[in-house]
């Protein structure tokens, strides 16, 4: 049992056996898999911690999750071939933030050489999405083995990723799939990245916290999403009305690209059928209405999803090729 409550994967991994990890870091916690380069997943942990801290603390947490991890299954740090962090902000190929203000405190300097600083050895990758690594493990497992896919990570903030030819769409400038920071409302609200009115200042957890306050209090993003799916009225259209908004958001990328599904993940996904609903009937209305191929289907919402397509990275893109 992980530490989140769920269920970890479990496999035998013989000794001496190659063995990578896959490592994501976000605003709730910190979350591990290693395995080995057939997608075996030895052990995934989820770690959770009270908001994104600053580099060196989180550094200091992470590797004495990762020591502890690997003790438990007689391994040490130094026999990881691969090693996959996925980080909630666009980076560039060396781990510094693309936008300072999304990751604040990470920008002095780079993740990997903090990270060697406190490891004594370098990342094989930096910069992967969280919504990559999600739709790399979907892609990877065949659960959507569809050629081309849009991701959505519906969550307290909108992300996304591109499959194109059975293959993640990175870009060249590590902001790829920041869905949730297309311009909704030019005299909106100012969003972290400096811009105003991005959709995450419409539809991201303080934004719906914000709407909720005056009728039902302070409610985090998980009580308003578990009052949904209970049925109560008013969170459950405000749920209605998200689903809307980034359908109408997102409209343009899938009537450009076409894409064989639409995959929604992420915690607002939890919501199920009406939220899924509003979101395919929007994305019907506002979309051009020829050629429409794509089905909108339900994606990964376990916190240790981001972990585990980071591993599968690590094995596929770092190992094999290696």
């Amino acid at each position: 049992m992980s530490r989140n409550g769920r269920h970890a994967w479990l496999v035998t991994l013989a000794a001496g056996s190659s063995l990578a990890a896959g490592i994501s870091i976000d605003d709730h916690g910190i979350s591990i898999a290693t395995g080995d380069a057939n997608h075996g997943v030895v052990s995934s942990r989820f770690l959770p911690l009270a908001g994104l801290q600053q580099l060196d603390t989180t550094l200091i947490r992470l590797i004495g999750f990762l020591r502890e991890m690997l003790e438990e299954m007689g391994r040490e740090l130094g026999e990881l071939k691969a090693i996959v962090v996925a980080l909630p902000a666009p980076l560039d190929g060396q781990g510094n933030a693309v936008i300072p203000n999304m990751l604040p405190g990470w920008s002095e300097g780079m993740f990997s050489e903090a990270f060697v600083s406190a490891t004594g050895k370098a990342p094989s990758l930096i910069g992967v999405s969280d919504a990559s690594c999600r739709a790399y493990l979907e892609t990877s497992g065949g659960v959507h083995s569809r050629v081309d896919t849009l991701y959505i990570h519906a969550d307290d903030v909108i992300s996304g990723s591109l499959v194109l030819n059975g293959k993640i769409y990175h870009g060249s400038n590590g902001v790829i799939g920041q869905f949730g920071h297309l311009q909704v409302d030019p005299n909106g609200a100012v969003c972290a990245c400096g811009r105003r009115g991005c959709l995450n200042t419409v539809v991201g957890a303080p934004a719906l916290r914000t709407l909720m306050m005056p009728s039902r209090g302070d409610l985090t993003l998980r009580d308003i999403l578990n009052d949904a799916r209970d049925g109560d009225t008013a969170s459950l259209r405000l749920m209605e009305e998200v689903a809307e908004t980034i359908a109408r958001t997102v409209e343009p990328v899938v009537s450009m690209l076409g894409p064989d599904e639409v995959v929604i993940g992420g915690s607002m996904a939890k919501v199920g059928k009406p939220f899924f609903d509003a979101f395919a009937y929007t994305l019907d209305r506002q979309s051009f209405p020829a050629g429409k191929s794509w089905s909108v289907v339900p994606g990964p919402e376990d916190a240790l999803d981001v972990a585990r397509g980071a591993l599968f990275i690590a094995t596929d893109k770092v190992m094999i090729v290696s």
